[in-house]
């Protein structure tokens, strides 16, 4: 029990620290030679190792300036888009150590700053709200679950997300790619 206290006592602490750990893990990523180095991503046109700083940047300005409510949404978004982001890899059949230790990273502020405040007593409440909540922010205390925040981050990933996993030197140029498929 005594964990438990601890990291519920220091759960900003910790969130800032597992985001430094990943904003290490992207540099790291940046300057990898491995066989997944030819990935390419973005969201709205921004290179995916960006998204990645300025997410965690994100969290830890909300850890500093003890947001925790809206830390606790963006962690929920950022579960919602690593799970896209995770499946994409499983249907590439490419897995990147980095990418998924960026996700275990996020799993782990998930549950640094799980808190779940809404007792509901009706079985439909209690599996919505099982993920936890959150108040929203400017709402006078309106709570969120925790789960539309998740399919929201992974909604917004699926219109958003753009990525490859063809290496450079086995695409076909375009006007190669014609020619084959006019003479072919």
């Amino acid at each position: 029990m005594k964990i438990f206290r601890f990291i519920a006592g220091h759960r900003l602490l910790i969130t800032i620290i597992l985001a430094v750990a990943g904003i290490m893990l992207i540099a790291a990523y940046a300057i990898c030679d491995t066989s997944c180095a030819y990935l390419r991503a973005d969201i709205i046109d921004i290179d995916l190792k960006y998204v990645g700083v300025l997410f965690m940047a994100l969290l830890i300005a909300c850890a500093l300036f003890h947001l925790a409510d809206l830390l606790r949404l963006f962690i929920a978004a950022g579960i919602g888009a690593q799970i896209y982001l995770i499946l994409f890899q499983v249907q590439e059949n490419v897995f990147c150590p980095f990418c998924l230790a960026f996700g275990l990273i996020i799993l782990l502020m998930y549950l640094v700053n799980y808190e779940r405040v809404e007792n509901r007593n009706k079985r439909h409440h209690t599996l919505v709200y099982a993920f936890g909540d959150a108040e929203v922010p400017f709402s006078k205390g309106a709570r969120i679950p925790l789960l539309a925040v998740i399919l929201a981050g992974y909604i917004f990933v699926c219109f958003s997300f753009s990525g490859s996993a063809i290496p450079a030197y086995a695409t076909i140029p375009e006007a190669l790619s014609s020619f084959c498929i006019i003479y072919a």
